[in-house]
């Protein structure tokens, strides 16, 4: 689940439930969390390998879901929760430590004690976990890093939590900039921030490039979920092409950025006339324009719609407000309580660029 602001409330913007094999499971929870924190994305000059980098660690997003599945009560009727908020990511799975172990050991060398041996034994010979003990450390290590918090460790009646600050929460927004030259490890001064699939793809596509490439790329492995949300879209909205479009099933497939996609990733990379861009993909563009246009500083819902002239809430929900909101072009006054009847809404600082931009083409 997704939530906009910090605490579990209404709207939920992306709620999945996933069901299959344990590492079917784990593979499409992990890419849920993937496709939705901050993405930053360098330019690679001498290589065709473009560096991407998540807020979370992919690894440590992994190592934490793993955990939970391997680890969870499977008598309980409650499910592992993986949830993304503004602030935070929490991993919730059904029991609590074993015998002996505390949360003060989890940050210490311990002996492995699984909840479910014979489902760790597998998840181990596939390759899902490195070592046993191993787990809790690693995200440790692997979160000092990234230079981010250290995961937190907690246990409620009925449920063990895993919680990890985001990165975007402690820093702010990262301003929409690559440099002409990036070395292979994606440095602050030297990335991007992509927030939608498709923008995510175009930036990581230069030349040639295979669906396994792509989603090696970007740490993905859900196959499904990979060609729905971001190849799919792309190519319907002309931004990427097959090689082999008469056989879109041909193992020898790859795919290439058409004319229009390669002017998009341009901008990114400040390769086209170097003024600041906001690419807005999607089907809701005019919509999302006719909003960002009348923006004044803080408006309710029902000021927007009146200037709007729409009448109805949830034409204007999903149509205009929803899709600003993913795209990081408008943020709530009151993001911890999205339901408030003094909730209003403004510009982000990308916002507030494409109403400039929008504004100096009139």
């Amino acid at each position: 689940m997704m939530f906009y602001g910090n605490t579990v409330s209404k709207p939920i913007p992306s709620y999945q439930i996933y069901k299959g094999t344990v590492f079917e499971m784990v593979d499409q929870a992990v890419d849920f969390v993937m496709s939705r924190v901050d993405c930053y994305v360098g330019e690679a000059i001498e290589s065709v390998q473009v560096p991407v980098e998540y807020e979370i660690p992919h690894q440590v997003v992994r190592e934490a879901i793993v955990n939970a599945v391997a680890h969870r009560d499977y008598t309980s009727n409650s499910s592992v929760q993986v949830m993304l908020f503004r602030n935070r990511l929490e991993i919730w799975n059904p029991g609590g430590l074993p015998s002996g172990l505390t949360i003060s050991k989890l940050y210490a060398p311990h002996s492995s004690i699984p909840a479910n041996p014979l489902i760790a034994e597998e998840m181990y010979r596939a390759g899902y976990i490195e070592k046993a003990g191993s787990g809790t450390l690693d995200m440790i290590s692997r979160c000092r890093e990234a230079k981010i918090s250290e995961p937190v460790f907690s246990v409620e009646p009925g449920k063990f939590i895993i919680s990890f600050k985001r990165k975007s929460s402690l820093t702010g927004q990262v301003t929409p900039h690559v440099t002409p030259h990036v070395t292979p490890h994606v440095t602050p001064q030297d990335k991007v921030l992509l927030s939608t699939f498709q923008n995510r793809l175009i930036a990581i596509l230069v030349g040639e490039k295979s669906r396994t490439e792509l989603m090696e790329t970007l740490n993905l492995r859900d196959r499904k979920s990979f060609m729905n949300n971001y190849i799919e879209p792309s190519i319907v909205l002309g931004y990427v092409q097959m090689t082999i479009p008469e056989s879109p099933q041909s193992i020898n497939q790859k795919y290439c950025l058409t004319e229009l996609g390669q002017k998009i990733r341009n901008e990114f990379t400040g390769h086209d006339t170097g003024h600041d861009t906001v690419q807005v993909s999607d089907k809701f563009q005019r919509n999302i324009i006719g909003l960002i246009s009348v923006m004044n500083g803080e408006l309710s819902r029902s000021e927007i719609m009146t200037i709007l002239e729409v009448t109805r809430r949830e034409t204007f929900y999903k149509n205009y407000l929803k899709p600003s909101l993913e795209n990081q072009l408008l943020e709530m006054t009151l993001p911890d309580s999205p339901q408030s009847k003094k909730q209003k809404y403004r510009l982000t600082t990308q916002g507030q660029r494409l109403q400039k931009k929008l504004k100096a083409e009139k």
